[in-house]
């Protein structure tokens, strides 16, 4: 009989944290070097070790690199530790040539009683970042920060796999990007327009710490902006509130009231071309990858002295499609604010899809969303959701993100295919739409459950995201799944077990089990941990006969797949699949194996 959710704890032991061990010889890192490795190439991870006992350690590591829970490849190094000492190791692997592809490596520290430590860490074998935008940010250029400061913000943010990142707000003004001297060469610094002081030589070397990760570098730009005066500077080149109008209080501003900014037409070829050769300037200072190109929503705005208006939906492709030709072999990002413009966006020159999130407040509509989307742009660019967490919070606000919303949330996103802008700064995470505004912050112990998540979400991306070309479709509607034991619901329900279910026609079926027990469906609201479910019992109905089935959960720091017993039947509506899943924390990912031997 169906129960609901039911109330459990989660086996104890069943998390082996790298980070929360016992005290003991353990790992106490395990990092890639890269935060995306070539097809062929050389993977080179860093594992590190401690002894925290009062003898000497004798062991060995032994690792495991897998795709989904195909072993690829193994093999084992002897450990040798002092008591009390630390210890380093290097692995390397060679990546096989296939492109787009995620792998695990799982490393199990040993001796000769048995297991000692686990680890585990994902690799990203992709040839192009569009493929799987694990998208970060940049907001803070000021001279304060040191060679060895900025190093660590990059390598903290390559431990979620981050390989591309926005650089926002790094320029003098909207519309002049650079600030030069009197005799026309870079200032070494510049005020910004909110006041704070840019630092080109933080700048630059931010850009170049990226690169060295291997991630790109986006230049954030507004597409219209003059905030260079108290007045427009080229009146002719502007957009006005009504038609007719041509004075320059007539023009569109932001805000309305102390305008700082005044908007352009995005039409206007004279207002391209500076604005592009701006851009190009940058990108020759810098070394910048591409733009990330961005509006203030949509505006029914018009020409100087003309009843003709600015038809944004049409204007902002073709912006996007001129500023690839202006910079040739630049990538572009554009903010389809609340998907005013989905359709048009979707299908423009954009290399990815990227939609600021509002108006949308449940998990349900995040879904609907990213799948929208994706049908808009004909499967042939992913999905980047800037979905900022406790926006709406009424002050005073809490010093903390809510750990258990932030993992909601972004089970949500990559679990329906999905990515998400949050991260950057090191581990900081968003919180507003105006990037510098980092409160309330993540706790460490957010910081570590987020890595699990990017770490499954790397090495499972071949089954979760909807990349172009990756033959992985959403199969949830039409999906046949049931549980006698907990309450189960396609539709993000509180009180129950969301299920979202992918299919890659003749190999694997995904299914994605989210636990909402406990929790409202509203994902920037702040959270209880929803209750632990244990003991579920699916029959999943299939169209071909399974050769195994696995389950794998970030929840436990390692989302390593787990071998599960089943068992097949066949009744009056066809061939069906029994298994039981031990627990469910937050997200826990159930893979069919249909392959033929």
């Amino acid at each position: 009989m169906r129960t609901g959710c039911q109330w459990a704890l989660i086996v104890a032991g069943l998390a082996l944290w790298a980070e929360a061990a016992e005290p003991g010889a353990r790992i106490v890192g395990l990092r890639t070097d890269q935060v995306r490795h070539a097809p062929g190439g050389k993977v080179r991870i860093a594992i590190e070790v401690a002894n925290d006992r009062s003898e000497a350690f004798r062991g060995e590591l032994r690792w495991t690199v897998r795709n989904l829970a195909d072993e690829v490849a193994a093999g084992a190094m002897p450990l040798w530790l002092p008591a009390g000492g630390t210890g380093s190791r290097r692995l390397d692997w060679v990546a096989p040539r296939a492109d787009f592809t995620g792998y695990g490596v799982d490393v199990d520290l040993r001796e000769d009683s048995g297991g000692v430590d686990q680890a585990s860490v994902a690799v990203d074998v992709s040839s192009d970042w569009t493929r799987f935008p694990r998208y970060g940010f940049f907001s803070d250029y000021g001279p304060d920060q040191s060679d060895e400061e900025i190093a660590r913000r990059v390598r903290a943010m390559a431990r979620y796999h981050l390989n591309a990142v926005q650089f926002y707000d790094w320029m003098y003004t909207h519309d002049r990007l650079l600030k030069r001297a009197a005799d026309g060469s870079l200032a070494p610094e510049w005020t910004d327009w909110a006041g704070r002081t840019i630092s080109a030589d933080v700048l630059r070397k931010k850009v170049a710490a990226a690169h060295r990760a291997g991630m790109a570098a986006l230049a954030y730009g507004l597409m219209y902006g003059d905030s260079g005066g108290d007045r427009p500077e080229r009146l002719e080149w502007a957009a006005f509130r009504e038609p007719g109008q041509s004075e320059w209080d007539q023009v569109e501003s932001h805000p309305r009231t102390n305008a700082f900014l005044f908007v352009m037409d995005v039409t206007n070829e004279n207002w391209r071309r500076q604005l592009f050769a701006e851009f190009r300037a940058a990108i020759r200072e810098f070394g910048f990858d591409g733009l990330h190109l961005d509006n203030l929503g949509a505006r029914q705005l018009y020409r100087r002295g003309s009843a003709a208006a600015i038809e944004e939906r049409t204007a902002f492709p073709a912006f996007i499609a001129a500023a690839k030709r202006a910079l040739p072999g630049i990538r572009v990002l554009h903010n389809d604010v609340m998907g005013n413009y989905r359709d048009e966006i979707a299908k423009s020159e954009a290399d990815v899809y990227y939609q600021e999130v509002w108006g949308r407040e449940t998990y349900q509509e995040l879904r609907d969303a990213i799948l929208d989307a994706q049908a808009a742009a004909d499967g042939k660019k992913a999905v980047v959701l800037a979905a900022y967490i406790h926006k709406h919070e009424p002050e005073p606000r809490s010093e903390w993100i809510d750990d258990a919303a932030a993992r909601l949330l972004d089970a949500a996103i990559f679990a329906n295919g999905g990515f998400h802008l949050e991260l950057g700064e090191g581990a900081e995470l968003l919180v507003h739409e105006y990037f510098p505004i980092r409160h309330p912050r993540a706790r460490p112990s957010l910081q570590l459950a987020l890595r699990a998540n990017y770490d499954a979400l790397v090495r499972h991306q071949n089954l979760l995201s909807h990349a172009p070309g990756g033959n992985l479709r959403d199969a949830t509607p039409g999906a046949r799944i049931s549980s006698d034991s907990h309450a189960l619901d396609k539709n993000a329900r509180s009180e129950s077990i969301w299920t979202v279910v992918k299919v890659r026609e003749g190999e694997y079926d995904l299914v994605n089990l989210i636990n909402l027990c406990g929790v409202d469906v509203l994902w920037r609201n702040r959270s209880e941990p929803p209750r632990p479910q244990r003991n579920i019992r699916l029959k999943y109905r299939l169209d071909r006969a399974v050769r195994q089935v696995w389950w794998a959960t970030p929840d436990d720091g390692l989302a390593r797949p787990r071998p599960l017993e089943f068992r097949e039947g066949r009744d009056a509506d066809g061939y069906f699949v029994e298994v039981e899943i031990p627990s469910l924390e937050y997200w826990d990912l159930v893979v069919f194996d249909q392959r033929r031997p």
